[in-house]
């Protein structure tokens, strides 16, 4: 059997040195030089410009988001005075979230006799006046559970909603409704 020749491997076009390695990789001052020549800070100034301008568009994205839900709580508000006309469009506005809440389940309680969504809820409040922070829709069903915790509001959950012939997707929604005692 003939013992191989020591032949270059084939995935590398050209064997280096460490002198011919040193002499292609670096320029005269020995700085890193990539591929196509640039040098190491060329590369980062690049990547920069390129994360820069990625980061300026998805806040144009962000922008036009938050301009787009301002027009849909609006839109929530004006759609509540026409499904409510008696609302009081300043009704929470000096109210704090807890009570707010709890006046909300009670107020679409009276009104319907029948138990009402967190969504409910949140129209409910941005139809009267109240004003949403971050996390307002968090910050709701945090405030429904400490009432509920505190006896003054209990739940349940809607019958189940089927889709289809054959019943694929049962959805049942946590709503919430006042204590009568």
């Amino acid at each position: 059997m003939k013992k191989p020749k020591n032949r270059p491997n084939p995935s590398n076009k050209r064997m280096f040195n460490k002198s011919e390695k040193s002499v292609d990789l670096c320029n005269t001052q020995g700085k890193f030089k990539g591929v196509n020549g640039e040098n190491k800070n060329d590369r980062l100034e690049i990547l920069k410009a390129k994360c820069e301008q990625e980061i300026r568009e998805t806040e144009e994205r962000l922008r036009v988001l938050k301009a787009k839900l301002a027009n849909l709580v609006t839109l929530a508000q004006e759609s509540e005075k026409l499904v409510n006309p008696q609302s009081e469009p300043d009704k929470y506005k000096e109210s704090g979230l807890t009570d707010a809440v709890l006046d909300a389940v009670n107020a679409l309680w009276e009104i319907r006799r029948i138990a009402a969504t967190p969504l409910e809820i949140r129209n409910h409040l941005l139809a009267h006046g109240f004003k949403a922070t971050n996390n307002f829709d968090t910050a709701i069903y945090t405030v429904l559970n400490r009432l509920c915790e505190a006896g003054k509001i209990t739940w349940g959950h809607t019958r189940a909603q089927t889709f289809g012939q054959i019943g694929v997707g049962l959805i049942r929604r946590k709503v919430y409704r006042p204590i009568h005692k």
